[in-house]
């Protein structure tokens, strides 16, 4: 119960017994089924019994005395009456047994003595109760907190692919993990989402401990896993320039299917693909490994910036490179006309400009005041402009 997939209904049952003979009577709750009011397939508790033998009933919303109250879903905080008949005077003893309530805080609350007891599994609480007094009238309130959603997933990916979460709201609280009774895991101090992953086949025991008056909650549940792991590996270009092919590559377990999103809205399947940005901007590239029941999901990212149009320069024309305060271009331009070089950022702005002759020779252009990451150097001779991508480190 409270999100475990793999629990049975959720019931307490409570059972009274005397101090002075062996007689006993019992009442039931079961959740799931049913609602709060008195209804068919609910049983009363009928006035028969030994004379001698005490009588315990929970209420419906109508105040009904039920043996049996099938009270329907348990997803908030509720609170059920509880009525005692005593047949004997003198001490009676109620024990509450709690069937898959998951992580819920269970409380016995004594309308006489004010006496409030946390409940769990084969609890007891003994009272003193006189024969003379109204059995109508409710002795006890069982108070039951919304129960803190938990959900566990068995692996379908291999031996250490199970996981489990626990939502504890604002917190803060304490979560261990353990199996064994060896803690495995712990968070001190948590709110929101806990989660834990890389789980084995097995049991495990789940603890929450707060201030509340039942201190901890403790929740079992089994983990089993299936299947073989996926592994996937990429390789994309981390710089590209807008309505330039970027080649990509993929390799991952055989049998896998590949699918690549490459973060503008468009998909592609496949180990190798080509796709092509039209805006300039940082995108984020997904690959879906998947084999089976079993996905693996790897990003990275490629930076595309505006092209001038213009193709790049061979290295035997050009060189082009940043020094660490300059950036450094060597040229073998030789027409005798204007030489013009600028320095553009991504969105193509103009930041620095150098006029000379085009001779051969080596020209700087000083980067002061400009950030680290990839620049664009477009150099224009005559009726030729190329241009050439610069990372500027420092």
């Amino acid at each position: 119960f409270g999100g475990d997939e793999q629990a049975t209904m959720a019931q307490l049952r409570l059972r009274i017994t005397h101090a002075a003979n062996d007689l006993s009577d019992e009442a039931r709750v079961l959740f799931g089924l049913g609602t709060p009011a008195y209804e068919s397939g609910d049983a009363l508790k009928l006035g028969v019994g030994h004379q001698h033998a005490p009588r315990v009933a929970t209420h419906s919303s109508e105040g009904h005395d039920m043996m049996v109250n099938k009270y329907g879903a348990y997803d908030q905080a509720i609170t059920i009456p509880v009525t005692i008949r005593a047949a004997i005077s003198g001490e009676h003893t109620l024990t509450v047994y709690t069937v898959e309530t998951g992580l819920s805080c269970l409380v016995l609350e004594d309308l006489v003595t004010g006496t409030l007891t946390p409940l769990s599994d084969g609890v007891s609480y003994s009272f003193t109760q006189e024969s003379t007094e109204d059995a109508s009238i409710v002795r006890f309130l069982l108070h039951a907190s919304a129960p803190v959603p938990f959900s566990a997933s068995n692996g379908l990916c291999g031996a250490q692919s199970g996981s489990a979460q626990v939502e504890v709201g604002a917190g803060p609280v304490d979560v261990t993990w353990s199996q064994q009774g060896a803690v495995i895991a712990q968070e001190l101090g948590a709110s929101g989402t806990v989660q834990l992953e890389g789980l084995t086949d097995g049991h495990y025991t789940l603890t929450v401990s707060s201030s509340t008056a039942c201190g901890e909650l403790s929740h079992g549940f089994s983990i089993v896993t299936s299947g073989e792991p996926v592994e996937a590996s990429l390789v994309v270009p981390a710089y590209a320039l807008v309505n330039q092919a970027v080649e990509m590559t993929a390799t991952a377990t055989a049998g896998a299917d590949l699918v690549w999103d490459f973060g503008d809205g468009y998909t592609a399947p496949g180990a190798q693909v080509v796709h092509t940005y039209s805006e300039a901007a940082v995108y984020t590239v997904t690959l879906l490994a998947t084999l089976g029941a079993c996905t693996e999901s790897m990003t990275t990212t490629v930076d595309v910036s505006h092209s001038t149009g213009i193709t790049e320069a061979t290295a035997a024309a050009l060189h082009v490179w940043h020094n660490g305060s300059h950036f450094v271009v060597d040229h073998g331009y030789d027409d005798g006309g204007v030489l013009l070089i600028e320095v553009l950022d991504a969105t193509g702005r103009l930041h620095a400009t150098a006029n000379g002759v085009s001779r051969p020779g080596r020209v700087l252009l000083a980067s002061a005041g400009l950030s680290t990451g990839i620049w664009f150097v477009r150099i224009t001779s005559g009726h030729e402009q190329r241009t050439v991508r610069v990372p500027l480190a420092r």
